[in-house]
């Protein structure tokens, strides 16, 4: 009998070992992961690039949301897997009836541990609000580069503007140039006249050059923002810039809708949550059960163990410490958060409407007076009671205004792209906006 029962105990364990999992290495091949990820750059090979497919092809390509999504994937794997039942304990132990008789017995136990006080369920719960968490990280990183792609094709814009400004300030500079040549071989110019228009084309034309680096530049930051090789895009018209800006009440109220990091805080406080009531729950002693067979003396006798663990000193005063403090961290910070984002909204808002006065003040005072001297000193030229150096000066007056005005429109444009980034929510109607990129970040209810 005791052979028989062993016998059985041991076909149990041996099955319930292989069922255990083996170690299968996965080392890392950087050469293969160079070649797979240069070509998967080069893959994407757009000649014209709207905000709805930039958007597409930075959610897919995007080094920084690729990363967040793995991440969530490997945390989703995890959390699927749920909290398994405590195992059984299986002891057998010979005895011996006395030191003077030749008897022996053995003693069966077999033990397990009743989950009463919920804390498998409660570990599942946490884990599927971590892997929640884990997906609106992931949301919050592409509302992020979102943002960040939007500025990026403003940047290019402005780039570009600034190119063909200085293009045209060199062309005018060119034309000058000939002017003054013609004026000086009939006699009305002289060599001075056209040695400093020579000089100032050449200078035109180095400022076209380093334009044509910074575009570059740019194109560059969004090729990183899209995770693709780099190429001479052609880009959708900007969209128009508002005339009002919205009150500080209407931002805050989409700061708290919109705001990725928020979204993510919330999540994370809900985690918090759980591990509180988790904690809790982990000073509650578990119900021990396991029946008992005993062989003495030929004779077997059964019987059934309980036992419980009396929470005398140790009741998880720590862990519940621990988890209450952290709570209360997580509070602390979503509130620190707040604080922030009311102050960076305040400060984007305030250059937007700094920056609105600059641009309209240039726009519609200082570019229509520069263009009226340049046309003056034309007319005067050619009557001649004005010289090629005035004209010169004149020139270089407008083409300083229209740089300066198109940096202004681009600082406008940078402001506003500031206040969708403290708010968290786009503001420019772009064309061909994508709506999953633009919408508020989806979470799975509050905290009760």
């Amino acid at each position: 009998m005791f052979t028989h029962h062993t016998g059985r105990g041991g076909v149990l364990l041996c099955l319930c070992l292989t069922a255990c999992q083996t170690y299968q290495a996965s080392p890392l091949a950087p050469e293969t992961t160079l070649q797979e990820t240069v070509a998967r750059r080069a893959s994407v090979a757009a000649e014209s690039l709207t905000l709805f497919h930039a958007g597409g092809i930075m959610a897919t390509h995007n080094p920084d949301v690729r990363e967040a999504r793995a991440e969530y994937n490997a945390t989703r794997r995890w959390a699927d897997v749920a909290k398994p039942l405590p195992n059984p304990s299986l002891s057998v132990a010979p005895t011996r009836l006395s030191s003077a008789s030749p008897s022996t017995g053995f003693e069966l136990s077999l033990g397990w541990a009743l989950p009463l006080r919920g804390t498998r369920r409660l570990t599942n719960e946490r884990k599927a609000l971590e892997a929640d968490a884990a997906k609106i990280h992931v949301a919050g990183v592409e509302r992020t580069h979102y943002l960040g792609l939007r500025r990026d094709l403003m940047a290019v814009h402005a780039a570009r503007a600034r190119v063909a400004a200085r293009a045209r300030l060199r062309d005018e500079a060119q034309r000058t140039t000939d002017v003054v040549k013609r004026l000086a071989e009939a006699g009305s110019g002289t060599a001075l006249d056209l040695h400093a228009a020579q000089l100032e084309h050449v200078r035109r034309e180095g400022d076209v050059v380093a334009a044509q680096a910074a575009t570059q530049v740019s194109l560059l930051a969004l090729s990183a923002r899209l995770g693709i090789a780099v190429r001479p895009w052609q880009l959708d018209e900007l969209p128009p810039l508002p005339q009002k800006v919205p009150s500080e009440a209407a931002l805050h109220a989409l700061f708290l809708e919109h705001d990725s990091q928020l979204a993510h805080r919330r999540a994370m406080y809900r985690v918090a949550e759980k591990d509180v009531r988790l904690e809790l729950a982990q000073q509650f002693p578990e119900l021990h059960l396991g029946p008992l067979l005993e062989r003495e003396g030929g004779e077997n006798k059964w019987g059934l163990e309980i036992g419980i663990e009396i929470p005398l000193f140790d009741r998880n005063q720590t862990g519940i410490a621990a988890a209450r403090a952290t709570r209360e961290r997580q509070r602390a910070q979503f509130g620190e958060a707040v604080a922030r984002g009311i102050d960076a909204i305040a400060a984007a808002r305030h250059a937007v409407l700094a920056q609105q006065q600059r641009f309209q003040f240039l726009e519609t005072r200082v570019a229509p007076l520069a263009q009226r001297s340049v046309d003056l000193v034309s007319r005067a030229l050619e009557s001649g009671q004005a010289d090629a150096l005035r004209l010169l000066d004149a020139l270089r007056r407008r083409g300083e205004v229209e740089l300066e005005r198109i940096d202004a429109r681009a600082a406008l444009y940078g402001a506003w792209a500031d206040l969708e980034a403290a708010c968290g929510a786009p503001l420019l109607l772009f064309p061909n906006a994508p709506e999953s990129l633009s919408a508020k970040p989806q979470t799975n209810g509050e905290t009760k």
